[in-house]
C-alpha cells in the first residue's frame, strides 16, 4: 500500500499538490495522510477533500516516536475508518 504521508512538507502550493497527488494515484498511490499533529485543520480539511476527490484512504499518525525523541508530540488516537484494511490485506493475498 502506497501513501503520502506528511502532505505538509512538501512545501508546495495546494494547487501543485493536486497535481502530485493525481500523478501519484494514477501510479498507484493508495492513501493520503490527511491526520497529523503539524496540520492546521485548514490543511486537513483540504486533504480530506482531496481524499474524497481522487478516491484515496484517509489516513493518519501522531508523528510519536517516544517522550526521549520528541517530547512535545504526544501519542493520541485518531478515529479513522479502517474497513478497508481488510480488503486491502485480501486482496495482498492473491498470488498473481
Amino acid at each position: 500500500m502506497g501513501v503520502r504521508a506528511h502532505p505538509c512538507q512538501l512545501g508546495c502550493s495546494h494547487g501543485r499538490l493536486e497535481e502530485i497527488l493525481r500523478a501519484l494515484k494514477d501510479a498507484g498511490l493508495d492513501g493520503i495522510e490527511c491526520f497529523y499533529p503539524r496540520h492546521s485543520p485548514e490543511q486537513t480539511a483540504a486533504y480530506l477533500r482531496l481524499a474524497d476527490k481522487y478516491g484515496l484512504h484517509i489516513t493518519g499518525g501522531s508523528d510519536f516516536h517516544g517522550e526521549a525523541v520528541r517530547p512535545d508530540t504526544f501519542l493520541t488516537p485518531i478515529p479513522l475508518n479502517l474497513n478497508w484494511l481488510g480488503t486491502f490485506q485480501n486482496a495482498q493475498l492473491v498470488p498473481n
